[in-house]
């Protein structure tokens, strides 16, 4: 139990409660959170490996000729200015 929450990201703060008795005290909430923020993390992850496999086969001598890489330049700064 305690390697499979540090695996999904719980701190051990997070964990100890979880330990206290049995498996039916599990927060649930807690646990559907964490896999929200865990396919979020995924989401992000494909986007960059995406993008860099983009970057890595794009025929233009010159990203920046590019359209998709200038867009995923543009992209990231919005997403930074956001964040």
């Amino acid at each position: 139990m305690l390697t499979l929450a540090q695996d999904a990201g719980f701190s051990l703060d997070e964990i100890a409660p979880m330990l206290e008795g049995d498996a039916t005290g599990l927060d649930r909430t807690a646990l559907a959170a964490k896999a929200d923020e865990l396919d979020e993390t995924i989401r992000r992850i494909e986007t960059m490996r995406d993008n860099l496999r983009h970057m890595a086969a794009c025929p233009p001598p010159d990203h920046l000729e590019c359209e998709n890489f200038v867009g995923l330049v543009r992209a990231g700064f919005a997403r930074r200015r956001g964040a």
